[in-house]
């Protein structure tokens, strides 16, 4: 496979490092959605790792709610990961609904419950879970995408937490806060501030400024608006707990 097998379309977004194409595969008509990264930034930037790491993952995770690696090559100056085209993420659906009935968050959560669990399964930490993260195909399904900063826990470790500081702010886990590392549970931790902002429209935990938000996190200081429904509520609570042990879930990853 090769950049010339494919009719290049329209850009889909864009990273610090990569940007995602449209592309379609002159032999079959099919389209994709083809991520190019430029390996002179990967080297400026020392992202090597995270490149890697979103292959390995991708190769990894065979599932139906995970975005489908189909191959990936490369020329002189880039890197190609032919992937699934998902032209919707969940974000951009929650800014457009505002927020979601009922029906439709517990089915876009219950999605996103099966995928960690399969994940975790596979000794995965995604560490960057967030609407943004998440495309949802034509079908209405969610895609869970971008592990580029995911760690895949070894047997050979002795430790099965991550000490390096990654993600974003309002939905970063108390213990990578407090420099304890991130577990399989700090995904949890992220599950319930989206579940949160499927209903409220907003995320629990915002301040001022980055340090003000850690602040709220680290204290657990957030409100539920009147209308949150009861049993999403519980959800909710069972997520957002200090200890990472004691999160809905955290037993079983």
């Amino acid at each position: 496979v090769s950049g010339s097998d494919f009719e290049w379309g329209e850009g889909l977004g864009e990273g610090s490092y990569s940007k995602v194409v449209r592309a379609r595969r002159k032999a079959t008509g099919e389209l994709f959605a083809v991520k190019m990264v430029e390996k002179a930034l990967v080297v400026r930037e020392k992202k090597h790792k995270y490149v890697v790491m979103e292959k390995d993952v991708l190769n990894r995770c065979r599932h139906p709610n995970v975005v489908k690696l189909f191959c990936t090559f490369q020329d002189p100056q880039r890197l190609f990961f032919v992937m699934e085209l998902c032209e919707t993420e969940l974000f951009q659906l929650l800014q457009d609904k505002g927020s979601f009935s009922l029906p439709c968050a517990r089915f876009f959560a219950a999605e996103l419950a099966v995928t960690l669990s399969f994940i975790h399964d596979q000794a995965v930490m995604h560490r960057d879970l967030k609407p943004e993260n998440v495309l949802v195909s034509k079908s209405g399904h969610v895609k869970l995408t971008d592990f580029g900063t995911s760690k895949i826990i070894r047997e050979s470790e002795s430790s099965q937490r991550s000490n390096s500081f990654v993600g974003t702010a309002e939905y970063v886990s108390p213990e990578v806060l407090e420099n304890v590392g991130a577990t399989q549970a700090s995904d949890l931790w992220a599950f319930g501030c989206m579940i949160f902002q499927f209903f409220a429209g907003r995320v629990p935990f915002r301040g001022g400024s980055e340090y003000l938000t850690f602040q709220k996190i680290l204290k657990l200081d957030f409100d539920f608006p009147l209308e949150f429904p009861a049993e999403a509520k519980s959800i909710v609570k069972a997520l957002l707990v200090i200890d990472p042990g004691s999160r809905l879930g955290a037993n079983s990853t």
